[in-house]
């Protein structure tokens, strides 16, 4: 502090006050937020899309894989999509989001947002001031209507712990059924070169990457990291 110029000293303390505000926000409502997994995942649990790999992610998750920072809940009706209840842990201190038009998201977005699958993973643009400076991730339960039409989404903000980044990625609910079906649709023999190669590569695969990606894209951009092996060659994914 005694090196900074004395003008720099109040925004310097605004960002302290700001950190400790989100820091008394997530640990006083981390209880709060581990229960609201819970009850979500009990109600979820007689969705048409409640598939045991879901339910088993979501347990993951409660299972000290996840530093919970925050929780909203959105709802859509009509055209709109609008933040409903009480926000839990630095969601709780900040703006809530403003209300939205659906048909004014891009066709990618709102593909993403009304998906077919229970669970939406992404991240966070913001960078996280508590337990370590990292753009949380985010975790999404969709909600859907008797005629299976998503109608909303309750979402956790967070980090994975350390361990997860040690932690064999056959071993995590949901990315191990991506990786399963990466293996079988490349057509690599398992046991051959190209097999081994490639099962290495999703062994390394940056980790935050596994949990975002969709199959497809998986499937591709490892299927041509593993045709380059080896070779002189520069290509960006």
């Amino acid at each position: 502090v005694d090196r900074m110029a004395d003008q720099d000293l109040g925004e310097l303390e605004a960002r302290l006050q700001a950190t400790i505000r989100d820091l008394e926000a997530v640990v006083g409502d981390f209880g709060a937020m581990k229960a609201k997994l819970a009850e979500l995942k009990a109600q979820a649990s007689g969705a048409e899309v409640a598939d045991a790999e879901s339910m088993a992610f979501l347990d993951w998750l409660a299972a000290d894989n996840f530093t919970f920072l925050g929780f909203r809940s959105f709802e859509y009706s009509g055209d709109r999509m609008r933040e409903v209840g009480d926000p839990l842990g630095i969601l709780r201190v900040r703006t809530r989001a403003r209300e939205r038009r659906l048909s004014a998201l891009s066709e990618g977005g709102l593909a993403f947002l009304l998906g077919p699958a229970l669970l939406a993973c992404s991240i966070s643009g913001t960078r996280s001031r508590v337990h370590r400076p990292a753009y949380p991730d985010y975790v999404g339960i969709r909600r859907f209507d008797a005629d299976g039409n998503v109608v909303g989404e309750d979402g956790f903000l967070g980090l994975y712990t350390s361990r997860v980044y040690r932690q064999d990625a056959t071993d995590i609910p949901v990315v191990r059924n991506k990786i399963a079906e990466v293996m079988k649709q490349s057509r690599f023999d398992p046991n051959g070169f190209d097999g081994k190669v490639l099962a290495h590569l999703l062994a390394t695969f940056p980790r935050d990457e596994l949990f975002q990606i969709s199959q497809e894209e998986l499937l591709q951009t490892a299927v041509s990291v593993t045709n380059i092996h080896e070779r002189r060659i520069i290509r960006v994914f």
